[in-house]
């Protein structure tokens, strides 16, 4: 029987990107009957990281992912070493004759996220948070901004990396911050911490549009929409071709819009008939190939240390 090591730079139960890779992977293991072997590494240094993954070989496993922010430096440490081990990274950038990177355009959800918030807004000023400075985190706050800006060319953004995905603390301030600044919809990259995010967004009567799992139907008071990223796809899309022996050097898979069991915004009922229109449209173009879509920025960055300390 295969083995297969699922290595977790995060909680299983983050209620964000983590938790997603892990349901995926136990989805993965109950349809196709794999031995699975879950590490979870919740807090060290990257050569510790690394050291796990190598523990994971170690053991026996014939596919090893590794899932979480900041995972690529761990795999690409111990891949080389082991030709005939795969590897995955869902949502990195890692590449190899034996790592995949099966990483879903997430961002493409956020700039509908973005058309969202720019549609919706009543007072011209709407907010982003993310946590970990990274690659996946900075095309999602480009792609956010860009479809803010296509939908409403006047609102303003505030944005910025509060550096933790998974501190409610940190995060809650960050969002008492963007609310004083005028922000009225706040679209929130994050893990753990967004529940500090959804706290501060209710102290203050503003929206939130999540990313990851459809927070519309979890905390309906709250949040217009949510950026669904279905990271669990990858896993189960990239175990099925390891089983069945067709994994090619080079050759990822990276769906966006067109596979709505990958990507997609889901919306509140509360959202109007013409914003979902306007949405649709959007998403239309972009699976269409008529509508391109902004991976980088460099627009000004928000902290909130100035604006709270003058509370």
């Amino acid at each position: 029987m295969a083995r297969i090591a699922f290595v977790m730079n995060g909680r299983h139960n983050d209620r964000g990107f983590v938790q997603e890779g892990y349901e995926g992977i136990l989805a993965a293991r109950d349809a196709r009957g794999f031995d699975l072997d879950i590490v979870e590494f919740t807090k060290g240094s990257p050569e510790a990281l690394a050291a796990e993954v190598e523990a994971a070989v170690q053991r026996g496993a014939t596919g090893v992912i590794v899932h979480g922010s900041r995972a690529d430096g761990a795999l690409d440490a111990v891949a080389s070493r082991h030709p005939d081990c795969a590897f995955l990274s869902p949502g990195g950038r890692a590449e190899g004759p034996n790592v995949w990177n099966y990483a879903i355009r997430h961002y493409e959800a956020a700039y509908l996220a973005g058309i969202l918030a720019g549609a919706m807004t009543q007072t011209g000023v709407v907010g982003h948070l993310s946590g970990v400075f990274i690659s996946p985190g900075k095309k999602g706050r480009a792609a956010y901004v860009d479809g803010v800006r296509t939908a409403n060319p006047e609102a303003q953004v505030v944005t910025g990396f509060c550096g933790n995905q998974d501190d409610p603390e940190l995060a809650a301030r960050w969002i008492a911050a963007e609310a004083k600044a005028g922000a009225d919809i706040v679209f929130t990259m994050l893990n753990y911490g967004r529940s500090g995010a959804v706290e501060a967004c209710r102290a203050a009567g503003i929206k939130q549009i999540g990313n990851i799992r459809d927070w519309c139907a979890e905390e309906p008071d709250v949040f217009l929409g949510s950026a669904l990223s279905r990271h669990g796809w990858s896993i189960r899309a990239w175990t099925d071709d390891l089983l069945a022996g067709t994994l090619a050097p080079g050759r990822n898979l990276h769906p966006g819009l067109e596979d709505p069991s990958a990507v997609g915004l889901s919306l509140c009922p509360a959202v109007p008939g013409a914003v979902r229109d306007l949405v649709e449209a959007a998403r239309e173009e972009i699976v269409a190939g008529r509508r391109s879509i902004k991976i980088t920025y460099d627009g000004p960055e928000f902290t909130p240390d100035a604006i709270l300390d003058d509370a």
